[in-house]
């Protein structure tokens, strides 16, 4: 969505409409306004939110009770303004005038849902959980399973964030068996970000339950996977490093892992890590940084002391299949399009050492690294090839001639255009071919 372009126009018809000559024509632009600024993904969140709450509010002169359809709108759309504000007090009185309101109006079930979505949020805000989970129970029972599946998984997974916040055991229990629902409410096609946030928020909850610890954090990996089919890094970077750090954590957490646990937990906070601007996000960075420095130190206690590329390459050797290749796939995708000069020195890193590692993993890596590296623009290809020449002369004699022959398998399984090119492109490079064996 153009949000500037939609804010500016919705500037402009304010303009065309004054409050005085049309009243109803300016309260709908300043209500759409509001809720454009309120959604606008990228400026100064904070400047964008107290406009949106000053468009809300002349909104408000416009809609007055004789209008409650319309004037609970945006009441829920200024009291999301405000708790994104930190006004969770203020906000409440806003949603609850808005579920008044919409109490009195025909047909107005998926208004109503709202409201009472955000008035429950603001009541779990405030730490008034039993009021919050009964708004969530009328919520549910005004929504239809069928018709209306997408806003019913939204308000159970509302409700699972309240009862989590709550922290008793039982509301724990509650959290969990409401964000399975909103996860088999949700469709992936249909309602993907909710679909993610559930299955990350189940995650989240199993973490914390006390009993059958192992167990539960088995399931919590698999929910963040689950979550970070679509929290990629590229649509939805912050989601995507909390999803990452909170993985790593269920790694880490294990009390029975092992060193290919530890590996996956390191690989999962060096890829938050990533994302996570320490300016931006103080804590969660120093959060990540810890957690990566306490797995580097288990892994070092059994006798693993090494660079954090040197555990991801062994990680990568001790995978098979599809887990192998999407890990594979996603750190060098993230290498090859980070900035110069940043990018040559941390592919040379890891490419010496995938280099430096035995058969037959070496040559599996490298059809894999290869594979990648074709789906690449010609400046990351070339950056990843000098990288691998490079290293490779380094190598020790016996090393060397295998590194070698590892990449002319790889090459010999492209497509001749493909082969052509790669060869041409090694040779300018000074790479040398290796002897027939």
């Amino acid at each position: 969505m153009d949000f500037d372009g939609v804010i500016s126009r919705l500037r402009a018809e304010l303009e065309r409409t004054p409050l005085a000559a049309q009243p109803l024509a300016h309260g709908l632009a300043s209500y759409q306004l509001g809720m454009a600024l309120a959604e606008r993904p990228d400026g100064e969140r904070r400047a964008n939110l107290m406009e949106a709450v000053a468009h809300f509010a002349r909104a408000l002169t416009v809609y007055t009770a004789a209008h409650p359809r319309e004037r609970a709108r945006v009441l829920t759309g200024l009291g999301s303004a405000e708790r994104a504000l930190g006004m969770s007090t203020v906000a409440r009185g806003r949603f609850e005038e808005a579920v008044a309101l919409l109490t009195t109006v025909h047909d107005a079930e998926a208004d109503l849902a709202a409201a009472l979505n955000n008035l429950g949020l603001t009541y779990g805000d405030l730490g008034e959980y039993d009021r919050a989970r009964r708004v969530f129970d009328r919520a549910l029972s005004i929504l239809d399973p069928v018709s209306q599946q997408r806003v019913r998984a939204t308000t159970l997974h509302n409700l699972g964030l309240v009862l989590f916040a709550s922290g008793t055991a039982e509301d724990l229990e509650g959290a969990v068996d409401a964000q399975e629902q909103a996860v088999e409410a949700a469709q992936l096609s249909e309602s993907s970000y909710v679909w993610a946030s559930a299955h990350h928020a189940l995650g989240v909850a199993l973490m914390a339950l006390p009993r059958k610890r192992r167990e539960h954090l088995a399931r919590a990996r698999k929910a963040f996977g689950e979550s970070l089919r679509v929290f990629r890094r590229t649509e939805f970077p912050f989601q995507h490093a909390v999803a990452k750090n909170n993985l790593g954590l269920a790694y880490l957490e294990d009390p029975e892992r092992g060193v290919t646990d530890l590996r996956k937990a390191v690989a999962a906070f060096e890829d938050a890590l990533a994302v996570f601007d320490p300016r931006l996000h103080r804590q969660l960075w120093k959060e990540s940084r810890a957690n990566l420095e306490k797995a580097m130190r288990a892994l070092a206690e059994l006798g693993q002391t090494m660079e954090p590329e040197q555990h991801f390459a062994r990680l990568l050797a001790a995978l098979q299949g599809a887990e192998r290749e999407r890990m594979m796939k996603e750190r060098f995708r993230r290498l090859l399009h980070s900035p110069e000069p940043a990018r040559s020195r941390l592919v040379g890193r890891l490419d010496r050492a995938l280099v430096q590692l035995d058969s037959p993993a070496l040559e599996d890596l490298t059809l894999i690294w290869m594979k990648v590296l074709m789906e690449q623009p010609h400046q990351q290809v070339l950056i990843a090839l000098d990288a691998r020449a490079r290293n490779i002369s380094e190598l020790d004699p016996t090393r060397r001639h295998r590194a070698s022959w590892a990449l002319e398998r790889a090459i010999g399984d492209l497509e001749v255009i493909q082969r052509v090119r790669i060869r041409e492109l090694l040779t300018d490079l000074g790479f040398e071919r290796p002897e027939t064996r």
